[in-house]
């Protein structure tokens, strides 16, 4: 039997969702785009880009490294972040991940 997967079921969030996610993890550790990809070697304009434009979409090793630095932020700061929708409930990390 051949059952296509759609793209909900894959585990990984949509654009929309990590758009949310990563808008909601910058105020909770008060960092700004542009701050964020300098720390994390990004082009300046490429996270507020993404943030700004709904039609643009992030590259699966940037969204890593975006989660990942801001992960250790907020675990250094004694934050808390959600976690990102369908990545981590598919996972079982349970937000820290």
């Amino acid at each position: 039997m051949n059952q296509a997967i759609r793209p909900e079921q894959t585990g990984l969030p949509s654009s929309i969702e990590f758009r949310d996610w990563l808008q909601r993890a910058l105020v909770i550790t008060g960092y700004s785009a542009t701050r964020l990809a300098h720390e994390t070697g990004r082009h300046r304009n490429s996270i507020g880009g993404f943030l700004r434009d709904p039609e643009r979409q992030i590259m699966l090793d940037n969204a890593r490294a975006l989660i990942s630095h801001l992960r250790t932020v907020a675990l250094e700061k004694g934050l808390e972040l959600p976690p990102v929708p369908r990545l981590e409930a598919a996972v079982g990390t349970g937000g820290h991940g």
